[in-house]
């Protein structure tokens, strides 16, 4: 590989990490700064959701951001109550309960001792959701089809609120993790929430798009990223798979940052092979 003519890195090395991040002192922190313009925009409930106007069985919510261009977007998504019922009825576990068959319905599953998250079988299972959302993102764009959203997506995905999901919720071990649909009904998530959610929005338009996601675990930081396979431009940092080819990442929590770019912790972490890749299609 030369590595003058294009800014890459190449990973070999597969480390199996077993663990649900968190976030904790991760690359999200930045994320949290605003300006005041954004904490205008953002910041305010009554600018960003809409709570239960509808029915009993549709939630508007109503969420406004900054395209790529600095125009400020309104986008409405329309949940139907039984998809959320089912979600919170699906996912989180008994941790006395662990049978893989168990774990597997409940959006987990289980590698030597350890329990972690399903990522594939959420991002899945989701996405029977995230055709109608996709296309209502892309409305409140005003893109054609033929446009590639992935710029203007995951700037969307990076101004929804950066917090921590609740750890149990009516009792049941979540690993602090939301699917994508309680993501956008409550309005917020942490770095792996956020990744699977950008993950169904983009697979709503481009079903073919092969995605990842990436968990890394050192240098002073417990991340998620998502990762989609594209040849990196000039510049852009990516991973390269044998046999999968290259996989651009994708910054969920930092504000504004574009593909294929990293905070110099991550790429310190990706380098050292600190990190655990979970294909998702």
């Amino acid at each position: 590989m030369n590595f003058k003519t294009v800014s890459i890195f190449f990973f070999p090395i597969f480390v199996l990490l077993l663990f649900n991040p968190g976030c904790s002192n991760s690359l999200s922190d930045p994320g949290l700064t605003e300006d005041q313009s954004d904490k205008n925009i953002f910041n305010n409930p009554k600018n960003r959701t809409i709570n239960d106007i509808m029915s009993k069985n549709l939630y508007l919510r109503i969420y406004k951001w900054k395209n790529m261009g600095n125009k400020i977007i309104s986008t409405r998504f329309f949940i139907r109550s039984d998809n959320l019922k089912n979600d919170d009825k699906n996912f989180g576990i008994s941790k006395k309960m662990k049978h893989p068959s168990y774990l597997k319905k409940r959006g987990f599953k289980k590698i030597g001792e350890n329990i972690i998250i399903d990522y594939k079988e959420i991002f899945k299972r989701s996405l029977k959701y995230f055709f109608s959302h996709s296309r209502r993102l892309l409305k409140s764009l005003k893109y054609s089809d033929s446009k590639d959203p992935l710029n203007d997506f995951l700037r969307f995905v990076q101004y929804i609120k950066y917090k921590i999901p609740p750890k149990y919720i009516k009792g049941k071990y979540t690993g602090e993790f939301f699917t994508p649909l309680q993501s956008l009904y409550y309005g917020y998530g942490d770095c792996d929430t956020k990744s699977i959610l950008l993950a169904d929005l983009l697979s709503g338009i481009r079903s073919k798009e092969k995605l990842g996601i990436v968990i890394m675990r050192g240098y002073g930081i417990f991340h998620a990223i998502l990762v989609i396979k594209r040849n990196p431009l000039p510049g852009m940092k990516a991973l390269f798979f044998p046999g999968k080819g290259y996989f651009i990442p994708l910054e969920t929590t930092i504000k504004n940052w574009m593909p294929g770019f990293l905070d110099k912790r991550a790429v310190n972490c990706l380098k050292s092979g600190y990190y655990r890749f979970d294909p998702l299609n």
